[in-house]
């Protein structure tokens, strides 16, 4: 079973005292932003889960669908 991009939104959180205000996972150190970046320097995800063992498997997944809401939101800013 797959989970959609809303199912996905709660594992992001925000807390302005924490890594500058940036969306993290669960409340970990780890970014969605650290996420991507990995992801974008072509590091495969199981990669990912191996060298951060906090991670769950559903964790990377909502780093591009919260970075793909987050363009969508910009995107459809009225004028």
């Amino acid at each position: 079973m797959t989970t959609n991009s809303a199912e996905r939104q709660p594992l992001i959180t925000y807390d302005p005292k924490r890594r500058l205000g940036k969306p993290r996972i669960r409340g970990l150190q780890m970014t969605a932003g650290d996420v991507l970046k990995y992801m974008a320097s072509d590091m495969s995800f199981d990669d990912i889960l191996q060298g951060y063992p906090d991670l769950t498997r559903e964790d990377p997944l909502a780093c591009p669908a919260f970075a793909a809401d987050c363009e969508h939101r910009v995107l459809s800013r009225p004028a």
